[in-house]
């Protein structure tokens, strides 16, 4: 499936097959909410089959953030039918983002695909704001600043002991291989945006929350990839968000929102 065939073609919603064998909201998350109430203007969090952790802006409509969330996860669902994303995380990342774009979301700026791990020590908590800040823009430091909130919100659960706050290894508990994603949805001029980083780790230790732990450069192979998109969102309501509803079904309920 090239990236020029699916880019102009919405038909593989219909021919793909999302039946995992297994139900991942038993190994995620307990609850079964398919909605959320934004109340106070503050940013909340959103799960989606255990490996996109989704921070929504306040902002956003009710139907924009169905559309990202929905969107999303049935292009994860696909991606993961076709590829293992801690084996094989670039042509997961590749597919999943080509099916995004399939759906009306366009890419946004010149960014690199791959963004260079430098630092020595690090935390993937730390880079996922760096790169979403600059994803934003620096002109936008009332959007940046809600990601920093809450990621330092998220640390924090950890810090506690908060179950939350493990949900990048609670399958597992302790991991030497992880993929996973975070990315921040929020309205933009034309309509909704979402911009996203993905990492694949294999680290020569286990750990039980690879968001949190520092790495060392030297005993870490750490990825990371990045995408800003913007949703042609008459697009989308003409051409896809029927099919991905009727694809998704209850499966709806493998995205778990919490407020933070």
């Amino acid at each position: 499936m090239t990236q020029e065939t699916i880019s102009e073609n919405v038909d593989w919603i219909d021919n793909i097959d999302l039946d995992l064998g297994y139900d991942l909201s038993e190994l995620y998350s307990g609850s079964d909410i398919a909605s959320l109430t934004l109340t106070g203007k503050q940013p909340s969090m959103s799960l989606s089959a255990g490996k996109m952790l989704i921070i929504i802006s306040p902002e956003l409509t009710a139907q924009q953030l169905a559309d990202v969330q929905n969107s999303q996860l049935v292009c994860q669902l696909a991606a993961n039918k076709k590829f293992d994303d801690v084996k094989k995380p670039y042509e997961w990342y590749n597919d999943f983002r080509t099916r995004m774009q399939s759906l009306g979301w366009i890419k946004r700026g010149n960014f690199l695909d791959e963004y260079e791990i430098t630092e020595a020590r690090y935390t993937l908590s730390g880079l996922v704001i760096k790169i979403l800040e600059s994803l934003i823009g620096g002109g936008s430091t009332k959007i940046a600043s809600t990601v920093k909130k809450t990621i330092d919100k998220l640390i924090q659960f950890a810090k506690e002991g908060h179950p939350r706050a493990e949900i990048f290894s609670r399958a597992e508990r302790s991991v030497k291989e992880h993929a996973f994603a975070m990315g921040y949805a929020y309205p933009g001029p034309q309509g909704a945006q979402f911009d996203m980083a993905f990492f694949s780790v294999r680290m020569s230790r286990s750990v039980t929350n690879v968001l949190v732990t520092t790495l060392e450069h030297q005993d870490t192979n750490a990825k990371a990839h990045q995408v800003a998109m913007q949703l042609n969102e008459s697009y989308y309501a003409d051409k896809a968000r029927r099919k991905v509803l009727n694809k998704l079904g209850d499966k709806v309920k493998e995205i778990d929102d919490w407020e933070i």
